[in-house]
């Protein structure tokens, strides 16, 4: 079993993404553990868009609603978002020498897929994947899982990191909270489903438009974030859905040629991946074959 996880009043782990492969399953997951405080909101940023992270550490752990004894996690995707965000390791690595460090792969092209749909029915971009795709270096990069993963382990090194199959994870979501739990030195605990594959459901449900989303990211972190919480609180949910949310009918779906492409651009890293972290993704390649 890992050496044990807590660092007290300091957050102890992170799962870093991969964005739109179940991350936040696994925070709401593991945040039904009475040994765990998750963060709230899930994705603080904190290490990402602080960049005078350290003088504003206090208004960071008041997002964490925690009892004496507990191990603090969040679950900040943006920082496996490089290039677009330098130095959040070393950052991390500043607060906590000790972190331990959460990702989970998922099949690259349904990857880019999902986080297509994600900013579409957000207003952040139209549905036209083939002019906009390609055009945005940021959908390649934040896939690239071995680029991403390096940034950390330089830092860290991989006795830090505890990776998995999103494929998996659904198929076993108790089994996989058994094997983080042991990475993070607690103990296991019955958990219950959540349907890790249901939350990534995007038509039909209410999405929080760019341009609101902008406004509200700002106040959601130091030094605003207390009273934000408070506001939000204080906003009825019908409000809300009806006044500062759009949903889309139908996913933007990418065609065969477009998902052979998609793999080429980021095989090499998928080979690294499985070299050095002993995955297998096979059953991903023969799909863009």
């Amino acid at each position: 079993m890992s050496t044990s996880t807590t660092s007290p009043g300091k957050v102890s782990f992170i799962i870093l993404g991969a964005m739109k492969a179940a991350t936040t399953a696994m925070s709401a997951h593991l945040d039904r553990h009475p040994d765990i405080c998750m963060c709230t909101p899930k994705e603080p940023h904190f290490f990402a868009l602080t960049p005078d992270w350290k003088s504003h550490v206090d208004e960071y752990h008041a997002m964490f609603d925690a009892k004496e004894g507990t191990v603090w996690g969040e679950a900040s995707t943006s920082y496996t978002f490089y290039p677009e965000y330098l130095d959040v390791p070393q950052r991390i690595h500043a607060y906590n020498p000790g972190m331990k460090l959460i990702y989970c792969f998922r099949d690259p092209v349904e990857r880019i897929e999902s986080d297509f749909n994600h900013r579409f029915v957000r207003g952040y971009i139209g549905n036209d994947y083939k002019t906009i795709l390609f055009a945005d270096p940021s959908f390649i990069n934040r896939t690239r899982y071995a680029l991403q993963l390096k940034q950390f382990t330089d830092v860290f090194g991989r006795e830090k990191l505890h990776t998995l199959k999103f494929d998996e994870y659904i198929r076993d979501e108790q089994g996989h909270m058994n094997k983080i739990l042991d990475f993070l030195a607690l103990p296991r605990m019955q958990l219950g489903t959540l349907n890790a594959q249901e939350r990534l459901k995007t038509t039909g449900v209410a999405y929080t438009p760019a341009k609101v989303k902008r406004v509200t990211g700002v106040l959601s972190r130091p030094p605003f974030a207390p009273f934000y919480r408070v506001a939000k609180a204080l906003f009825p949910r019908k409000a809300k859905d009806r006044f500062l949310t759009r949903t889309i009918k139908e996913k933007v779906r990418f065609d065969p040629e477009t998902k052979q492409h998609i793999w080429r651009m980021v095989e090499t890293d998928m080979e690294i991946i499985e070299r050095e972290y002993g995955m297998d993704f096979s059953s991903w390649r023969k799909k863009y074959e």
